[in-house]
């Protein structure tokens, strides 16, 4: 998505800080940005959000919303055609 991400992490341990994982992927992708474009400041806009989700349906859901995602934003057909889903 050009505005935004999905990123869905799935952890059975409780004890993984999903925050800090996070906060270290944006620092790291800004600097990466700043960098390659003789930008400085911030990249994002806002804190990220999270959702834990508890059942496999919700799960499903939440997966086929991600895949989804740039078909309905009308960037591609197809969800295989977007080239960051993984």
């Amino acid at each position: 998505m050009p505005n935004h991400f999905h990123f869905l992490v799935y952890t059975e341990k409780k004890s993984i800080n999903i925050s800090n994982f996070m906060k270290s992927i944006q620092i790291s992708y800004a600097r990466y940005f700043n960098r390659i474009n003789n930008h400085s400041g911030h990249v994002f806009q806002g804190a990220y959000k999270n959702k834990p989700i508890n059942d496999p349906v919700a799960m499903l859901k939440v997966i086929d919303y991600i895949k989804n995602n740039p078909v309905r934003a009308g960037l591609v057909k197809n969800p295989q055609d977007w080239p960051y889903t993984g």
